[in-house]
């Protein structure tokens, strides 16, 4: 099994190359995962470990409802639980397809607050996740307010693009599809 980004080996504070290395890294963990609940539980702390968030999620649709699947907190946030898309950040982003950055999670009506009061999260980002078709978000929390930057908004939207493309191979794969990046998987070229 793929070993999930230690989040403890994250110093936001580190210079551009090392911040990259961590990208790096994070994208090839994802990128190869050999099934779908693997690229949700690394994804989730690749999100955490690249940005040195307090927390992150891996949300799914599912109908009208956004399914939070997976996550890596400083403690338990939203992991098995469903909300009605209507009603949460994960619903607005997968309906927009664009990315919501919150430095104050009380102050915005797009966040509910009774789901957030009880947890640490004070900021946030949230970035779509699959294309042409929004199938998912990863959200990104800290326990400060004003926590996301613009560069954490740019590594989080980098783990969900390669975390869509893993789940359409994993998905074409498992509906006889084959493997559209023959050869990947195993280092070659």
């Amino acid at each position: 099994m793929t070993q999930p980004v230690d989040p403890s080996n994250d110093d936001v504070t580190a210079p551009a190359p090392a911040r990259a290395a961590r990208l790096l890294t994070a994208v090839r963990l994802v990128a190869t995962a050999p099934d779908a609940a693997t690229v949700h539980a690394v994804a989730a702390s690749a999100a955490r470990a690249v940005t040195g968030a307090d927390g992150a999620t891996l949300v799914l649709r599912d109908g009208g409802h956004c399914r939070y699947v997976d996550e890596d907190a400083i403690s338990p946030l939203w992991k098995g639980r469903r909300f009605a898309a209507s009603d949460c950040v994960s619903g607005w982003v997968m309906a927009r397809h664009r990315p919501a950055r919150i430095p104050d999670v009380l102050a915005d009506d797009r966040v509910p607050r009774d789901a957030y009061r009880p947890t640490f999260v004070r900021s946030m980002l949230m970035v779509p996740m699959g294309w042409p078709e929004c199938r998912g978000a990863i959200g990104a929390y800290w326990a400060t307010l004003d926590g996301p930057t613009g560069a954490d908004l740019r590594l989080v939207s980098a783990i969900a693009d390669v975390a869509g493309l893993a789940l359409d191979v994993i998905e074409a794969r498992g509906s006889g599809g084959g493997d559209p990046w023959p050869g990947a998987r195993h280092g070659q070229r």
